[in-house]
């Protein structure tokens, strides 16, 4: 604090904040709230050049939006085809989407032939999501100068429209205008189109190289965001499949920003396209699989232990969730028979969600209980070797067998750590022990039986063993707090709250994590009171 600020609370006036609060809160702004930060600043730090300079770079944006808006309402001025091209993008740039497609129409009116006008207009009408006018100026960009793209992304606009597919009739086009030139339209298979893009979820469609008459509507994981490739990419590509997949920025997002209705609004067209459609998810994805995906007429649905953590009943309370939950909850019901659900009935929060909510909303669904398996039900499935011939029954349009388990289970490291949990639970230690034990013995770089070990043999009281468990784990998994924190507990119940506060402090360098600097304050108090 600085001596005017010290001399406000002594008065009993509100501190004024500094001069970094108010530019790191003026980032977190836009528009007249952010100007208006900016000029208050000001008053409050006159030599700030830091200020000074975000409030420069502010006005200059106001004009430069001005200036844009008046091309809209003024007939007498005549910009240039640069100040249209800059304009719309400007626009654009600053979310003023209404605008930036008034202005580009503007300026198509005035420069109706102006090739390069044509091909950022059209750039940015696929921005913007207007399938129509895109397809209209790559058509007239195309009678200009053809391309295979050109040729290819037409007939791709024309189906996201809901129009009569051209398809082969393109392709053979292409074949023979551009000799050789129609493998490169792709990567690894796929030519990709963003269908819808608020920021946080994202929809984007995948086009196979070989035209495809059936297409897969699938919905990301927890742990993936659009950085990675979509869920079930490799296994829809080996199928020669179209693919529709539901993506998300940042892994704690669970589409709570878009509906079923908006969902449904952008894909019915291109769905309409396809002779056969499947809907495919596990855990989150299972959900929306279900959520989203129940609304795609004819489609067929494979949904594999679904949970949103972010329900406010049903979810994980170790979840950091950003948005309230919006969703319509329980989901619709919805009659569709065609639709599978596969989950554990053993796992507590599986077995809560889905006997109430989800049943309950897909009357028709064959459900497939597997006591267990885990919330994980690819993972068990892939190591007793069911995975693939489930899923292809599912994709070749066939009733699904029921799971085997039997024998099966003994080869699946999942069941085992599942096990160990479970008997954890009920502290029978020594079985969780085991069952950890063989676990780890079947994939030793598998992570979450050795955190079952370590609380296992705390339990039994083997604090010794704990310890070296617990400094394995952490040498081994060390970007994951919680076993900077079961070490930290295996320290304490040695009685060395020193060594505690030291693990729990070198992890915390690292990472900035709210757990592990609340058990680091717990600790510093047991070790002041001690």
């Amino acid at each position: 604090m600085n001596n005017l600020q010290l001399e406000k609370i002594f008065s009993g006036q509100r501190p004024t904040p500094t001069e970094e609060q108010y530019i790191e809160l003026a980032k977190e702004l836009n528009g007249k709230s952010r100007i208006s930060l900016l000029k208050e600043g000001i008053q409050y730090f006159p030599f700030s050049n830091k200020i000074m300079n975000l409030l420069k770079e502010e006005n200059v944006q106001t004009k430069m939006i001005r200036r844009y808006s008046k091309a809209l309402i003024c007939k007498k001025n005549k910009p240039t085809t640069h100040f249209f091209r800059q304009g719309a993008q400007y626009l654009l740039l600053n979310n003023d989407e209404e605008n930036a497609a008034k202005l580009m129409k503007i300026g198509l009116e005035k420069n109706k032939s102006n090739y390069s006008l044509l091909v950022v207009s059209a750039e940015n009408a696929m921005k913007l999501f207007d399938w129509a006018l895109a397809e209209d100026l790559y058509s007239q960009i195309a009678m200009i100068k053809a391309t295979p793209e050109l040729l290819y992304d037409i007939e791709v606009l024309r189906q996201l429209q809901g129009k009569e597919s051209r398809m082969t009739e393109t392709i053979e086009k292409i074949h023979t205008q551009f000799k050789g030139k129609y493998d490169s339209l792709f990567t690894d298979s796929y030519r990709i189109y963003t269908l819808f893009d608020n920021g946080k979820s994202r929809i984007e469609l995948y086009k196979h190289i070989e035209p495809a008459t059936e297409v897969v509507a699938t919905f990301d994981t927890i742990d993936k965001s659009w950085d990675l490739i979509p869920f079930a990419y490799n296994l829809v590509k080996k199928n020669k499949k179209d693919l529709v997949s539901l993506r998300r920025n940042h892994t704690r997002n669970f589409h709570q920003d878009i509906s079923k209705e908006q969902y449904s609004d952008t894909t019915d067209a291109i769905f309409s396209q396809y002779e056969h459609k499947f809907a495919y998810g596990t855990s989150l994805g299972g959900y929306s699989s279900l959520y989203y995906g129940s609304n795609i007429d004819g489609v067929r649905i494979l949904s594999m232990a679904p949970r949103n953590s972010a329900h406010p009943e049903y979810g994980s309370p170790n979840i950091l969730v950003r948005e309230p939950f919006k969703h319509v909850s329980p989901h619709p019901v919805n009659e569709n028979s065609q639709i599978t659900i596969i989950y554990d009935p053993r796992n507590p929060n599986d077995e809560n969600y889905i006997a109430s909510q989800i049943l309950p909303s897909y009357p028709n669904a064959q459900v497939l209980r597997i006591p267990y398996a885990g919330h994980r039900i690819p993972k068990f499935l892939s190591q007793t070797g069911q995975l693939r011939p489930t899923v292809k029954e599912f994709l070749g349009k066939k009733t699904i067998t029921p799971i085997k388990r039997g024998d099966l289970r003994r080869n699946s490291m999942e069941y085992y750590w599942v096990m160990a949990e479970r008997t954890l639970a009920h502290k029978h230690f020594s079985w969780s022990l085991q069952f950890a034990e063989q676990s780890i013995s079947m994939d030793m770089n598998f992570d979450r039986p050795y955190a079952t070990k370590t609380e296992a043999l705390l339990g039994l009281n083997r604090i010794e063993e704990a310890i070296e468990n617990a400094t394995l784990s952490n040498a081994m998994f060390g970007s994951q707090y919680k076993y900077a924190i079961l070490l930290a507990d295996c320290h304490e119940a040695n009685g060395d709250i020193p060594a505690a506060i030291a693990v729990l402090e070198e992890f915390s360098q690292f990472k900035e994590v709210s757990k592990v600097r609340k058990m680091i304050k717990r600790l510093q108090e047991v070790a002041v009171v001690q």
